[in-house]
């Protein structure tokens, strides 16, 4: 008649004579710390600052109590492993100062010893432009 099988059907009217609905019921199990939204939001967060950590994360979210832990999990299930910040080079005042006395001491050297280099890399750069082999379409 309705073209399910008998056990279908029985199953279906135990679970209403039971509980008095058909719907679906809520599954045994801990539910979870962060909602979807927040997941979404999180992860939008992560994608536009890469250099925000689990801990600073765990602190955004401080409505929902995660630890940071539940943080990395979360990067885990997305695929976002490995999450190492660019070094940044160290350029204080001082570092900067060096690099410059650096730079002038020794451009003047270049200036000298560069002569000779230059000529004879201009020799060889129109050597090689001479022998162009002709392209054909």
């Amino acid at each position: 008649m309705l073209d399910i099988p008998v056990s279908t059907a029985r199953a279906i009217i135990k679970k209403y004579e039971q509980h008095g609905t058909t719907a679906l019921l809520p599954r045994s199990g801990r539910p979870k710390k962060i909602s979807s939204r927040a997941e979404r939001n999180t992860l939008k967060n992560i994608a536009a600052k890469a250099r925000l950590t689990s801990k600073d994360i765990q602190k955004s979210l401080a409505a929902a109590d995660v630890r940071d832990s539940t943080v990395r999990k979360l990067f885990s299930k997305n695929g976002i492993h490995e999450r190492v910040a660019r070094k940044k080079p160290l350029l204080s005042k001082k570092n900067v100062a060096v690099g410059l006395q650096f730079a002038k001491e020794y451009i003047g050297k270049l200036k000298h010893s560069g002569d000779q280099f230059c000529g004879q890399t201009n020799q060889k750069l129109n050597f090689l432009a001479e022998k162009k082999p002709a392209l054909h379409f």
